[in-house]
């Protein structure tokens, strides 16, 4: 490294940030990846982000989303965790729950 470029990193005029520094990598998943992953269709997709099930997708651009692929990752394995393998009498709860939640029965 040029000492006219240490010079630069260092001075008062470098760039500055104005929020935390990212450290790592985030990977972003568009919708067709979402599909693909959930196997939900896309209108399914956008009920479950609003009943706030599924998480909400990031704007990253003026006309365009995407999901953070950790996120969903995270979505995935509390999907497993509570799947029928895990406990079969909290699926039944859940499911139950849901059915009555969707079909309005009391």
């Amino acid at each position: 490294m040029t000492n006219k470029f240490k010079n630069y990193l260092s001075s008062s005029t470098s760039l500055r940030t104005t929020g935390p520094i990212m450290t790592t990598t985030r990977k972003f998943l568009r919708l067709p990846a979402v599909i693909e992953a959930t196997g939900w269709s896309r209108a399914t997709i956008w009920r479950k982000v609003k009943a706030g099930v599924l998480p909400a997708p990031i704007p990253i651009g003026p006309k365009s989303i995407a999901w953070d692929a950790e996120e969903i990752a995270q979505w995935q394995q509390r999907c497993i965790d509570a799947s029928p393998g895990a406990d079969w009498t909290s699926f039944f709860r859940s499911a139950c729950h849901f059915t009555k939640f969707r079909f309005g029965l009391q």
